[in-house]
């Protein structure tokens, strides 16, 4: 996963970025606690590198941070649609 991550963004993911995204590809429930910035999207978005079919669903608390996913992955979100609740 790491090397196609690179090949794809350009920089290596961190190891508890890997950890999390193994863990959702097996299956397995993940919590995660980490600072605001810290990469925590990032985790849904590299299982799709793997399985480009699948489609993930990110509730965002704040109109801002929707934005923010959806403009800071463009190599990944194809067809991204948000709604503002």
């Amino acid at each position: 996963m790491a090397v196609l991550f690179t090949e794809r963004f350009g920089s290596a993911p961190y190891e508890w970025q890997l950890d999390v995204a193994e863990a959702l590809l097996l299956g397995l429930d993940s919590v995660v606690i980490a600072s605001t910035g810290s990469g925590k999207t990032i985790l849904f978005m590299i299982p799709l590198l793997h399985l480009p079919e699948k489609m993930i669903l990110i509730i965002s608390p704040l109109k801002v941070l929707q934005t923010d996913q959806v403009r800071a992955q463009p190599y990944l979100i194809h067809h991204a649609k948000f709604w503002m609740i």
